[in-house]
């Protein structure tokens, strides 16, 4: 009896099992294929970083800092070489000397606020302020640009020691570049004038 018992009960579980199993899976499915498409966030340790002094900004009381932080190796273009990132972000700081700021600054489209990195998801040839993040892999034969969506960089600086964390958003994914130690910032100005 006790074995009847066992086998009706199991069969009922064997019933349950056979409606549950199938949901379970196409939910599983579903957030699985919602987790692949927005994509892992991906962390880079930059190797090296530049900073270059611009000049006035695109409004008044505004100064213009291009950034670039980069994990791999480049070419004197810095068009990456090898497998890697560069994120490149155009800054907007409030007018002071020629060294970059230190300071938060939030991802916007606008490009005349202080404190904020132009970042307006979309790029084009003529729209070279555009901040943005270039990718290489490992397997791939050319470099793939993306436009940052929003994001927010903080930098800070001791005894000239910079330590920059830049957490951004693009191509569906977040991105995070994290750089620690001397950025040289190079004058522009001159350069410019002459364009």
């Amino acid at each position: 009896m006790q074995y009847l018992q066992a086998f009706v009960h199991l069969g009922g579980v064997k019933k349950i099992l056979r409606w549950f199993l199938p949901a379970a899976v196409s939910a599983l499915t579903l957030v699985s294929c919602s987790k692949e498409e927005i994509g892992p966030p991906v962390f880079y340790q930059a190797e090296w970083a530049a900073a270059y002094y611009l000049g006035d900004g695109p409004a008044s009381g505004v100064n213009a800092y291009r950034l670039d932080l980069v994990q791999g190796r480049t070419d004197e273009d810095l068009e990456l070489i090898s497998s890697g990132a560069v994120m490149r972000l155009w800054i907007n700081s409030p007018v002071g000397g020629i060294t970059l700021p230190e300071g938060t600054f939030q991802g916007s489209v606008s490009r005349d606020e202080v404190n904020t990195f132009h970042c307006d998801g979309t790029m084009s040839d003529g729209d070279v302020r555009c901040s943005y993040l270039a990718l290489r892999s490992k397997t791939g034969a050319r470099t793939q640009l993306y436009p940052l969506e929003s994001g927010s960089l903080t930098i800070r600086c001791d005894s000239g020691e910079y330590r920059i964390e830049a957490c951004v958003q693009a191509a569906d994914r977040e991105f995070t570049f994290l750089y620690e130690g001397e950025i040289p910032t190079i004058d522009c100005t001159e350069t410019l004038k002459n364009f």
